[in-house]
């Protein structure tokens, strides 16, 4: 179950994920590109303060991706128009996914989260500034809030087709107003 921590009271002023404190991390799920003959290897691993997600890229057999995924919740995150990612990562480029249907050609919206060299870093998104991605392709559709009231899930994706080790360490995601 994705569970979050609203804050700073009625009306909530933000949505607080934090991957250490509430242990929201502990039902997230991989998924690599072996579901479609990919050899690209991750592993999660839930600590006191956050969640890492680790591994490595291997572009034999027309693979490319590794990516770690919430399990399925509805949220309706629409009342945001802002997102903070507290990070550090290294070796590659990740990109944070949200979701609103479960079929995988369906747009979603990404956000890229730059390598850090190891270094914590906070990162601010205007969730309106995203274009929709369809099967890794950029499209002109824009963020809208009929989209953020009917998420579905939360996830971080390192498909940049290059292969090679990547590692990234989340803190917290932080929806605010």
């Amino acid at each position: 179950m994705l569970a979050f921590v609203l804050i700073l009271g009625k009306p909530s002023q933000s949505a607080l994920f934090d991957f250490g404190k509430a242990e929201i991390g502990k039902n997230w799920f991989i998924i690599n590109d072996g579901v479609m003959g990919g050899l690209s290897q991750a592993e999660v691993i839930l600590t006191d303060t956050s969640l890492k997600f680790k591994g490595e890229i291997s572009l034999d057999n027309n693979g490319g991706f590794s990516s770690l995924r919430s399990p399925f919740k509805m949220m309706d995150l629409s009342s945001f128009k802002t997102l903070r990612i507290r990070y550090r990562s290294r070796m590659q480029n990740l990109d944070f996914v949200l979701e609103n249907d479960r079929r995988f050609y369906k747009p979603n919206f990404k956000y890229n989260l730059p390598e850090t060299n190891w270094e914590w870093n906070e990162i601010e998104f205007d969730l309106y500034e995203s274009n929709a991605v369809i099967m890794g392709r950029s499209t002109d559709i824009k963020m809208s809030k009929t989209y953020l009231s009917e998420l579905i899930r939360h996830g971080f994706i390192c498909a940049n087709k290059e292969s090679g080790p990547f590692e990234i360490e989340i803190d917290y995601l932080k929806y605010e107003k």
